[in-house]
């Protein structure tokens, strides 16, 4: 039987800018699973390139050692050896990859036990295992596949293809002999199982896969986490690990008290809303180091100050109630689309929402545009320069600066078509709820519908709405407190930034507990820009978060992934078009 020849293998620099938003995703939840102290094993590879930069990026890892034979990985590495050991395999070189193999490349492989192994290959094979075009890759991936745990330890096994897109999909290996496909797709045209010849962009070869796709899988458009699913009532009461919140608190607070102290002194605290939103460019970047950090922050610092200008604009209207819904929508769908793009983190336009909308809502005159703008934009540099010391002292403290990586391409796909969606029904939706209704600060309606929204998956968005709910309601008696003792002045800036400081020592770990403190947070902020009666903010912000959050989650279902396979579903997926069985 005549078959199609396989496209030749492109080489590393070429398949390295394909899908890069993809990859970097599946770095991060891969760097997830590495803890300070282990040993790594990261496969040659474009996406495990990605895991090495998502391991740059947690600047909590100490004492990880990193066993590699990519010389592209090592060379990620290189910068922060003060917090990495890097242990190259030797062997022969292969240039198409940079990667060293056989004969010798394995002979480093077959003398240590690692704690988890990333591996890159073409496919899985239930039976036959690992399945590669190159035979040399194929013996350093099987050899990284034996890698057994140190004496009384555990040890866990991570399968990713080695190129996105087409046929080579990430894959997971539960446990020895126990071999299903984590699918990755691309809208609806990827295929769920490789044959030779399949894709475009791939590493051709014979590549096998199960032959039916197991009912529990992740999709990686939902970037859910490379592990098992824990369930829902676990991940409601999980509290992540501290990962150097401290030094984004440290930001944060100052960020915010430079400028607070500013305006007190000069006796225009009412504009406190705005400065604080500018400052809100230091929360960006958390997971992300020094130039990649400052690119970041320099983007939002625009953005979010654009958002405030934008925002008193809109407050100069007499309509503008209504007339902040759409505008408002319109920002909830440019910022999805540069979110996912720059890979922002935090994610999605939650934070250009919050700015646009808040500020809308505050009645304002044509002389005050400009004076909001500047005020937000001067907050904003200054949160850049905090942002810009703290990397230049850690430079001082720990030598040359990690690569910073090449920004992510924009990929404008259907997943990204599908978050647009998303944000902007939400956003829309809710405030025509609320303003329609006549609660007042419709608003906090819109910001709460972006907040589950923020999370790709529905398990992930259920997390984060009752999070949100159960926080901010516990955050109203913290705020009914605050207005009862009423602190003015140097008090009141006190208690903002300390605040700040709670809520970015928070957020990281459990977004309920971080709620507690973001609640009283904007209220003060508001009702220094607004004065209104603390019971009618109190009821407001109450009242429209409920109702934000269930449009956010019914927006959440309705726009899920059309053939749902998560957590939630349970049942099984069916195969991706074209896509054909393994033959008995």
């Amino acid at each position: 039987m005549a078959t199609t020849a396989p496209p030749p293998e492109r080489p590393y620099e070429e398949t390295a800018t394909a899908h890069a938003m993809e990859k970097a995703a599946i770095g991060r939840r891969a760097a997830e699973l590495v803890q300070p102290g282990a040993t790594v094993v990261l496969d040659v590879g474009t996406t495990t390139t990605a895991v090495a930069r998502a391991l740059v990026q947690r600047t909590d890892l100490e004492g990880v050692t990193v066993v590699t034979n990519g010389l592209t990985i090592a060379t990620e590495l290189e910068a922060p050896l003060a917090r990495f050991t890097v242990m190259l395999t030797g062997g022969t070189l292969r240039r198409m990859q940079h990667s060293l193999v056989d004969p010798m490349g394995g002979l480093v492989l077959d003398r240590i036990h690692a704690d988890l192994a990333i591996i890159g290959c073409n496919g899985i094979d239930p039976v036959a295992g690992i399945t590669n075009v190159n035979l040399p890759e194929v013996s350093m991936e099987a050899a990284d596949a034996r890698l057994g745990p140190a004496p009384g330890g555990g040890h866990r096994r991570l399968q990713a293809g080695r190129h996105l897109g087409g046929a080579d999909l990430p894959r997971r290996r539960r446990r020895p002999g126990d071999q299903r496909p984590l699918r990755a797709r691309r809208g609806r045209r990827a295929a769920h199982r490789a044959r030779p010849g399949a894709g475009a962009g791939r590493r051709s070869g014979p590549a096998v896969w199960s032959p039916a796709p197991h009912p529990g899988l992740n999709r990686l458009e939902d970037t859910g986490p490379v592990s098992d699913h824990p369930g829902l009532t676990a991940q409601l009461l999980h509290v992540g690990p501290h990962r150097g919140a401290h030094r984004v608190a440290a930001r944060a607070s100052f960020s915010v008290l430079v400028p607070l102290l500013v305006l007190w002194s000069t006796g225009h605290l009412e504009l406190a809303i705005y400065a604080t939103f500018g400052a809100f460019t230091s929360l960006y970047g958390r997971t992300h180091v020094r130039l990649s950090r400052a690119r970041m922050q320099a983007t939002l610092a625009v953005l979010l100050t654009a958002s405030v200008t934008l925002g008193t604009l809109v407050g100069t209207s007499s309509h503008r109630s209504w007339l902040a819904v759409p505008v408002a929508a319109l920002v909830a769908a440019a910022g999805s689309l540069l979110s996912d793009a720059q890979d922002w983190h935090p994610p999605g336009p939650l934070f250009l929402v919050f700015s646009f909308a808040a500020c809308a809502s505050v009645p304002a005159t044509l002389a005050d545009v400009p004076v909001a703008a500047a005020v937000a934009g001067a907050s904003a540099l200054f949160a850049l320069g905090v942002g810009a010391a703290g990397a230049g002292w850690r430079h001082w403290r720990g030598g040359a600066a990690p690569a910073a990586g090449a920004p992510s391409r924009p990929s404008y796909d259907g997943v990204a078509r599908r978050h647009v969606l998303r944000n902007a029904g939400g956003v829309l939706l809710a405030g025509a709820l609320a303003t329609s209704l006549g609660i007042g600060h419709p608003y906090w309606a819109m910001v709460s519908a972006a907040v589950p929204l923020a999370a790709r998956d529905l398990v992930p968005q259920v997390v984060r709405g009752v999070h949100r709910v159960a926080g901010t309601l516990v955050g109203l008696g913290v705020a009914a407190l605050l207005f009862a003792l009423d602190p003015t002045g140097l008090v009141l800036i006190a208690v903002v930034v300390a605040l700040q400081a709670t809520a970015e020592l928070l957020v990281g770990r459990n977004y309920a507990f971080a709620l507690v403190a973001i609640t009283p947070l904007a209220l003060l902020m508001v009702h220094l820009a607004a004065p209104v009666p603390s019971s009618v903010l109190l009821r407001d912000r109450g009242v429209e978060t409920v109702l934000g959050v269930g449009v956010g989650l019914v927006m959440g279902w309705l726009t899920r992934s059309p053939s749902p396979a998560g957590p939630l579903s349970g049942g099984r997926s069916a195969p991706a078009p074209g896509a054909r069985r393994r033959r008995p």
